[in-house]
């Protein structure tokens, strides 16, 4: 199956984070990988290589914001509110 390229239905682009901030230095080398392939994936706008990714740093690092809003965002931009409202909720929780 093809991968989910990203549409954003608004006439606004996406907002996500592209660098790892104050928390690098807890992150393993592993997880700041997929963090990158992640922005890379969003960047070149496919969809399910950027959850695949992010999903890969949360479960490393379950409060690691950055990843978290990036897949709330993503999940909001492909049409998947339900999934998106839940990790950008989790995010400003953190």
């Amino acid at each position: 199956m093809a991968d989910m390229l990203l549409t954003n239905t608004l006439s606004t682009p996406m907002v996500y984070f592209n660098s790892y901030g104050k928390d690098s230095e807890e992150l393993s080398q592993e997880a700041k990988v997929a963090f990158d392939a992640g922005v890379r994936a969003l960047e070149k706008k496919v969809a399910g290589e950027a959850i695949t990714s992010f999903t890969k740093v949360i479960h490393e690092k379950p409060n690691f914001t950055p990843a978290i809003n990036n897949l709330g965002a993503l999940y909001y931009s492909i049409g998947r509110v339900s999934e998106s409202v839940y990790f950008l909720e989790d995010a400003i929780k953190k």
